[in-house]
């Protein structure tokens, strides 16, 4: 899995890098199929308040999730989970659509 940063008016330290790859590795072990990940990282100087911004590729397709706060790991976590939460939603969504047998029960209630 790849992962990205970018950062605009802060400078990414080691222990908040670290942070931020172990949510992500946390993540890739539910997702195994994410190819890519991309995090920006904004610090808002006059509101102390932090912008993350995280993007995911899976299966053709990127998911986007923001969050901003004040605590920088507090404001991670919560990016990492919302984005994996969304994926969640997604899966549960692609499964009952596999697994929705309705088409056929009324397929064969009509020939009846």
């Amino acid at each position: 899995m790849n992962i990205s940063f970018n950062t605009r008016h802060i400078t990414l330290s080691d222990a908040m890098k670290d942070h931020c790859e172990h949510d992500i590795h946390r993540l890739s072990h539910h997702h195994p199929r994410i190819s890519e990940v991309s995090i920006s990282i904004i610090y808002h100087e006059s509101y102390k308040q932090f912008d993350i911004e995280v993007k995911a590729h899976l299966d053709h397709k990127w998911y986007f999730v923001k969050f901003e706060g004040t605590d920088f790991n507090l404001t991670v976590s919560k990016a990492v989970q919302g984005l994996h939460h969304e994926l969640n939603k997604t899966k549960t969504k692609e499964k009952k659509e596999f697994h929705d047998h309705t088409l056929n029960r009324n397929l064969t209630s009509e020939e009846e």
